[in-house]
């Protein structure tokens, strides 16, 4: 008895289930007319999977119009969402479903809403690279301080995947030195990527161009380091410090000369950065070439006529510093530029 109780009760959901999935597979499919005749049969139109999505989630997803209408028209939630909190709207935005995403909003879906991972319909359409849909959302107020899981803001987000079709609404309106979870902000992204049009757009806005990386480095340093002298003259037009240290104490200068970078160094110089700036080692740019053995760069450094007097923590000036390296001729230059 107990058995056939439990074998009807079974046989019962199987069917319940079996039915209900039919209706989530046709707002998938855009099946219209069992939809139609679902809800003209009283049908619960707001019916859940197990993922707590509701038929509008999928129909928004799968770019069925008339049907996400019909869901509405029955009374569903424009704003319902499923157990990971997303709507039909980042659903319509996620797969590029512009004329839906028009509707939901026209029916009052909240362009501000966040999903578990905090990302908004604009966060997604970013990543997404759906052009017209964001310019659509950006007419209807998003929220664009609003970061997610990992920090990241609108802005941020679009600098970090390179989507710089909308850089200019988001610049306008949003927070140009908020930083992520690892302290950066959407400028050190723009250098991150060699993306000479972001910094130059973030300069004109007036970001704070001294902004550093998680590690410390300034964005000149990090425009040194990757050997970009079109970077570095957007970041110097833009107001940054070329004369600012990391954590040990290095310059962009110094950063240019550890990594042999001689078109760098040579811009840095021409732009007037200080080379007598020595690091928590006492070292100067100059006693950094001097240990590479560089002679160019040597040579460049003593054109503008740096202290040659500077100590070193063990006492000793640029001169001692070569003749203790075995720099010969390195030391004749630098007797030649007046060293004692």
């Amino acid at each position: 008895m107990k058995f056939s109780i439990f074998l009807l009760i079974a046989i019962s959901t199987f069917f319940s289930c079996a039915s209900t999935n039919r209706y989530f597979n046709a707002a998938r499919s855009g099946d219209e007319a069992v939809i139609q005749k679902y809800l003209a049969e009283n049908g619960d139109a707001n019916i859940k999977d197990k993922t707590d999505s509701n038929m509008l989630i999928y129909a928004a997803g799968h770019g069925n119009k008339a049907i996400v209408e019909m869901l509405l028209n029955a009374g569903v939630d424009v704003n319902s969402a499923n157990n990971q909190k997303r709507t039909p709207l980042m659903m319509a935005t996620n797969f590029g479903h512009l004329e839906i995403v028009k509707l939901l909003i026209a029916r009052g879906a909240d362009v501000r809403k966040q999903d578990i991972v905090n990302w908004d319909a604009l966060m997604v359409g970013i990543l997404r690279y759906q052009n017209d849909i964001c310019k659509e959302l950006l007419k209807h107020k998003p929220n664009l301080k609003a970061a997610n899981s990992d920090g990241q803001s609108a802005l941020i987000l679009a600098v970090q995947v390179q989507f710089l079709e909308i850089l200019p609404q988001l610049i306008a309106g949003s927070d140009l030195n908020q930083e992520d979870l690892y302290g950066e902000t959407a400028l050190v992204k723009a250098v991150s990527r060699n993306d000479v049009e972001s910094i130059r757009q973030l300069a004109k806005a007036r970001a704070k161009m001294n902004a550093r990386s998680k590690d410390g480095k300034t964005t000149v340093m990090m425009a040194t380091k990757k050997g970009s002298v079109e970077m570095l003259k957007a970041l110097k037009d833009g107001g940054a410090d070329l004369n600012l240290q990391d954590n040990a104490g290095l310059t962009a200068t110094m950063w240019a000369v550890n990594m042999r970078e001689i078109t760098v160094l040579r811009t840095l110089v021409d732009y007037g950065a200080n080379l007598n700036v020595q690091d928590k080692l006492g070292q100067t740019a100059l006693m950094k070439a001097i240990l590479q053995g560089n002679q160019e760069m040597t040579s460049i450094i003593l054109a503008k006529r740096p202290n040659l007097a500077l100590k070193d923590n063990n006492g000793d000036n640029a001169l001692a510093v070569a003749r203790s390296a075995s720099q010969g001729e390195i030391a004749q230059l630098l007797i030649k530029a007046g060293a004692k």
